[in-house]
């Protein structure tokens, strides 16, 4: 019976530890089709992933997102963007949501985006951070975030994201510090109908993860993209379909013990 109960309070701390961090995944089932290589992506999403790769978007776009990690109901995250181009600067604002009625974390983040020079942009963010446990106090905290995303010439875009550099704490009252972590990435245009992704993320006194994939542009209405990542390992494939305003965006990702998890992204309108 005793070691019973001890399995149980091991899975429970693996299942509270693979929550805690969900909402530091990069977002977007776009992303999630290269393993989440996000950081040098010019869309909506870089509102969640890199504020500086907004700074070009031209219309006002609209995109939700979810994911179910290895279909588990309670590891599920939900996020919604809003882009607002303007003349001189653009805004972004982003939530995102994870877990279920017992133990829940939301960001809600706003952006500002700018292009400065024709090969440089720049992007920060303002994020309150939340966690709410059952029968436990409510815990939350201001946070910053700042992008770079840095145009090498017509085919290359090398993005910079750092998150939480102040070492925010999850409140005042607590001890524990809000995970800060930067990324480092690429996005190369090998053609006109494909492109590779992949970048490098390291969140202070844990190991680094490499993400990358492929993307390749069928027809102008569809595309399939494959990635990979380690720490955990896995393979990810995904698939975006234009239809005439609304994008929809479909991503999966293995791992090889825990399974299967499926990514469903949409956003309107679609920038052309």
């Amino acid at each position: 019976m005793k070691a019973y109960i001890i399995l149980l309070n091991l899975l429970n701390l693996l299942f509270l530890n693979l929550q805690a961090q969900q909402l530091f995944n990069p977002i977007g089932a776009d992303a999630w089709g290269v393993a989440g290589s996000s950081v040098a992506s010019q869309n909506m999403w870089s509102v969640l992933n890199n504020p500086a790769g907004f700074s070009t978007l031209k219309k006002v776009q609209v995109g939700i997102y979810s994911s179910q990690q290895f279909q588990e109901t309670k590891l599920t995250t939900a996020s919604a963007v809003v882009v607002l181009p303007s003349k001189f600067i653009n805004v972004g604002v982003g939530i995102n949501y994870f877990g279920y009625s017992l133990f829940n974390q939301q960001k809600i983040s706003a952006s500002l985006s700018k292009q400065l020079f024709s090969q440089f942009s720049l992007g920060v963010t303002l994020s309150y951070f939340s966690t709410n446990i059952s029968e436990q106090q409510h815990a939350g905290n201001i946070l910053g975030e700042l992008g770079l995303l840095y145009k090498a010439n017509s085919k290359c875009h090398l993005g910079l994201f750092i998150f939480n550099p102040t070492q925010s704490k999850y409140s005042t009252q607590s001890f524990d510090k809000i995970p800060t972590y930067a990324r480092i990435g690429v996005d190369y245009n090998v053609s006109e109908k494909v492109k590779l992704l992949g970048e490098v993320d390291q969140t202070l006194n844990q190991k680094i993860v490499l993400r990358g994939g492929i993307k390749y542009q069928i027809h102008e209405v569809l595309s399939l993209s494959i990635g990979v990542a380690n720490n955990p390992v896995y393979l990810t494939f995904g698939t975006g379909i234009k239809l005439k305003q609304f994008k929809v965006d479909f991503a999966a990702s293995f791992h090889q013990i825990l399974g299967f998890s499926p990514h469903l992204g949409l956003s309107f309108p679609v920038q052309k």
